[in-house]
């Protein structure tokens, strides 16, 4: 019986922390639009981190940032991405994506 209760809560804790890893394609490269985007928003930072950026385009081709993987960097990211219209073709509307970005000082 004991045995069956550590099974049982180590099971529940494996299963909560393989949920919250990010979801979604994950793109090797950075789109220019966006790395743009990130660069003019970020200049003078003075964190050097690489970050995992959740998103997708809405149906008007704007990026909608639905999470990053550095809780510090969260708002100023979405400030710079979101509702801002980009013209690339290669990628699916309403579809999530995941691109890595390196900030450098």
């Amino acid at each position: 019986m004991k045995i069956s209760k550590i099974l049982f809560a180590f099971t529940i804790a494996v299963l909560s922390f393989t949920s919250v890893k990010a979801t979604g394609d994950p793109i090797t490269q950075t789109p220019k639009e966006i790395q743009t985007l990130l660069q003019k928003s970020l200049a003078g930072s003075e964190v050097e981190a690489k970050v995992f950026i959740t998103f997708m385009l809405n149906n008007s081709n704007e990026i909608v940032v639905i999470s990053t993987s550095d809780k510090t960097l969260d708002f100023r990211i979405k400030n710079a991405l979101n509702y801002q219209t980009i013209k690339t073709t290669d990628l699916e509307k309403g579809k999530k994506y995941v691109v890595p970005f390196t900030i450098k000082r």
